[in-house]
């Protein structure tokens, strides 16, 4: 909360006094949630921010919407998804080091979809956020618009590592049972659950279009 929602309303408050014409947020799309089921996240669902980084991110757009109320800056709110590229962190870094260390691995019948974003399409979003006029005062959710699965996830940074990695098919019920009884039930969900974004506004709005796939980025 001192670093995403505090020291962000310090900062759009000196931007406001400098004379700055507009504040671009990234916050996250775990401001809407950490699972979708069906259809994907869009600008128009109801936030439910689940994990206390979330929470924050939400906490900062809130109390951003209201500082913007009372001033003539314009605000952007960009809620990417997950974010890669080289030497990305994070779970996709967890999974590389995974499959280059155990040529087996349980998620051969993981067929869930999860959305992601390149680090040089959310740059592209972010510097028309900076300048588009339609940008002014809205709401971005920023991601690829091809999703993935974790399995396929898998594949591919093995492939890029020029190793093979067997994928067994262990039942998705009895990872989620395992996970939990380790303490590890938000991992799970993470690896197995969908999580897909619909990017649908930024490029009719914008006319942003993602510049790289998913696919080959990764490899």
């Amino acid at each position: 909360m001192e670093t995403n929602c505090k020291a962000t309303l310090r900062l759009f408050r000196d931007a406001v006094e400098h004379g700055v014409s507009r504040f671009v947020f990234v916050s996250s799309i775990g401001v809407n949630g950490n699972v979708t089921q069906g259809a994907p996240f869009t600008e128009q669902l109801q936030p439910n921010p689940v994990s206390d980084y979330a929470i924050s991110k939400y906490e900062a757009e809130q109390q951003l919407v209201s500082a913007a109320k009372e001033s003539a800056i314009e605000l952007v709110i960009v809620r990417p998804a997950l974010v890669y590229g080289k030497n990305a962190p994070g779970n996709i870094a967890r999974l590389a080091k995974l499959t280059s260390a155990l040529p087996l691995l349980p998620f051969g019948l993981v067929d869930n979809r999860k959305s992601f974003i390149s680090l040089k399409n959310l740059v592209s979003l972010l510097v028309l956020c900076v300048s588009h006029p339609a940008a002014a005062n809205q709401v971005f959710l920023a991601a690829d618009t091809e999703t993935i699965s974790t399995k396929q996830l898998i594949d591919t940074l093995a492939n890029v590592a020029g190793r093979k990695v067997i994928q067994v098919p262990v039942p998705v019920g009895l990872m989620r049972s395992v996970a939990r009884l380790l303490g590890k039930g938000a991992l799970a969900s993470q690896l197995l659950d969908d999580l897909v974004v619909d990017n649908t506004k930024a490029r009719e709005r914008l006319g942003w279009k993602p510049e790289e796939d998913l696919q080959s980025t990764l490899e």
